[in-house]
């Protein structure tokens, strides 16, 4: 049923932001955010149910919850980074959208360090 939701909210807000570009650039532009971040705002709900069923799966399997962090947080940054970058995008800076996916990629890279780093002792350790 979510599912609905988000593609009303995405249709109805392309169509006012089509109407509105030529007569109101800024209110288009601002009206494109916020029906991104009503989107967001049904996402979180799902996204929590999400996280729920990874931890559990996180303790059957006997992996630390460090692990389950990072994964949680690089998924997270990878969302925030795609939305941030679409809305640099929508507000005509393609130039500044390409940088905030380079910060965000040297960012996931960064926190996924403790697993690269695990995965290489763990090779060390099996040679």
């Amino acid at each position: 049923m979510e599912i609905i939701k988000i593609c009303i909210i995405g249709v109805v807000t392309a169509f006012c932001v089509l109407v509105l570009k030529d007569v109101r650039s800024d209110v288009a532009t601002l009206l494109s955010i916020v029906g991104g971040l009503l989107i967001m705002l049904i996402v979180v709900d799902m996204l929590t149910g999400i996280v729920t069923i990874f931890t559990a799966i996180a303790n059957e399997a006997g992996l630390g919850g460090e692990f389950l962090s990072i994964i949680i947080k690089i998924v997270g940054l990878g969302f925030v980074i795609d939305f941030c970058a679409g809305i640099c995008e929508d507000t005509g800076n393609k130039n500044l959208s390409e940088k905030v996916i380079l910060g965000g990629k040297i960012a996931i890279m960064f926190v996924s360090l403790p697993i690269v780093s695990s995965l290489f002792h763990l090779i060390v350790d099996l040679l």
